[in-house]
């Protein structure tokens, strides 16, 4: 390349900075940003949990069917917990059982994962012999985005007063409850101030909308505001770092990093 043609490019070059720079303005108002699940997925994970495919290895090897079904609660944090009472079944028979359940999400996007522990206990007839039961099982999942499900391993022990126990050593798939739609939508409400502040909201595909404040500042020279979300209340433990430009009318997204409900976002 000569050296004039460097020169012209560089000057041109210059020249749509200078533009861009021109034309920048401080952002005002609403601003909305949309995300794709196949681009940026962000999943909650609230509501039931119900693996199937899970056995219980019995006598000689035998693989008896074990069902389950736990409410979970997702929080800001990546939290997940729940408590109650629920069926299980086992082999052909059906007791009724109390849970308890926790475990946390972590990883991002399509490499979203989910570990969880489960334990069930009760008193109920099977096999036609009334026992007591104690049935611990811990599930370390990762997100299948092409069919909206959570898979992997499911490990665990399961004990019986009258008739035994068993290992739990199952591969499991978990339906999602949003399926493969897991799209979102960052909606911000920003005042100009001297500082930049605001409010702003992430929504996401099912209808829950996670609230909090809205910090910043502008750059005259990069014509771009940096801003900070943080939760607020029951949102509290999500936060995202926001780089944006105005352009005329257009909000344009430059950088997004952050965690929301324990899930790193970053674009």
């Amino acid at each position: 390349m000569t050296r004039p043609t460097k020169l012209c490019l560089l000057l041109l070059s210059l020249l749509a900075s200078s533009i861009r720079l021109c034309s920048a303005a401080v952002p005002s108002g609403e601003a909305d940003f949309f995300f794709d699940s196949n681009v940026l997925p962000l999943y909650d994970f609230t509501g039931t949990f119900q693996p199937t495919n899970g056995t219980i290895r019995g006598a000689g090897g035998q693989d008896v069917p074990f069902s389950s079904a736990v409410d979970l609660v997702h929080d800001a944090h990546g939290r997940l917990t729940g408590s109650g009472t629920t069926t299980l079944g086992i082999g052909t028979d059906f007791v009724a059982a109390d849970y308890k359940a926790s475990g946390r999400v972590s990883g991002g996007g399509t490499a979203t994962r989910v570990n969880l522990t489960t334990r069930f206990k009760g008193t109920g007839v099977i096999s036609g012999l009334t026992t007591t039961f104690n049935i611990s099982v811990t599930y370390k999942l990762e997100v299948n985005n092409s069919d909206g499900t959570l898979v992997g391993p499911a490990r665990g022990e399961a004990s019986f007063s009258r008739v035994g126990g068993g290992k739990v050593n199952s591969d499991v798939a978990v339906p999602i409850a949003t399926g493969t739609n897991a799209s979102w939508v960052l909606q911000l409400f920003i005042t100009p101030l001297k500082k930049l502040g605001g409010s702003g909201n992430v929504i996401l595909i099912d209808g829950r909308t996670l609230t909090g404040d809205l910090l910043g500042s502008y750059s005259s020279q990069k014509g771009q505001a940096n801003l900070k979300w943080t939760g607020l209340n029951d949102s509290k433990g999500s936060s995202l770092k926001i780089t944006m430009a105005t352009v005329g009318e257009t909000n344009l997204l430059l950088s997004l990093k952050g965690k929301v409900l324990g899930q790193s976002i970053q674009q």
